[in-house]
C-alpha cells in the first residue's frame, strides 16, 4: 500500500473515532438527565390497571349481547331448465366444421372450394 492510501486510511479511522466518542457522549448525557419515574406515577398507573382489570372481569361473567333479528330472505328466481338431448345435436356430436355435407379430409389442400389448384 502506498503511503498517501495508508495516510488517508488511518485519518479517516481516526475521525470514525472521534465521531463515536461524541455519540457516546451524547447518549451518556441523554441517559443522566431522564428522572426515574416518581412513585406516585407508578401507583396512578397500578390503579388504572387493577380499573381495568375489574372489568374485564365483570364483562367476562356477564351474558353476551343479544344478537340482532335476521334479515328476511331475499326472493330469488329459479333459473330455468334447459334439457338437451342426443338427438338435437345432430349426428356429428353437435360440432360444426364449416365443410357442408363433404366429411372427407380437404384440409391442406392445393385447391379452393371453387375446385380451382393454387399451384399454377
Amino acid at each position: 500500500m502506498k503511503r498517501a492510501h495508508a495516510l488517508a486510511a488511518s485519518v479517516m479511522i481516526g475521525v470514525a473515532a472521534v465521531a463515536g466518542v461524541v455519540a457516546l457522549g451524547k447518549t451518556r448525557a441523554l441517559g443522566q438527565s431522564s428522572s426515574p419515574t416518581p412513585e406516585l406515577t407508578l401507583s396512578q398507573r397500578s390503579a388504572a390497571l387493577d380499573r381495568a382489570e375489574a372489568q374485564i372481569a365483570r364483562l367476562n361473567g356477564s351474558a353476551p349481547p343479544a344478537l340482532p333479528a335476521p334479515a328476511a330472505p331475499l326472493a330469488v328466481a329459479a333459473a330455468p331448465i334447459v334439457a338437451a338431448g342426443a338427438a338435437s345435436r345432430g349426428d356429428d356430436g353437435g360440432y360444426d366444421d364449416d365443410h357442408g355435407d363433404d366429411h372427407g379430409d380437404d384440409h391442406g389442400g392445393s385447391e379452393d372450394e371453387s375446385g380451382e389448384s393454387w399451384d399454377d
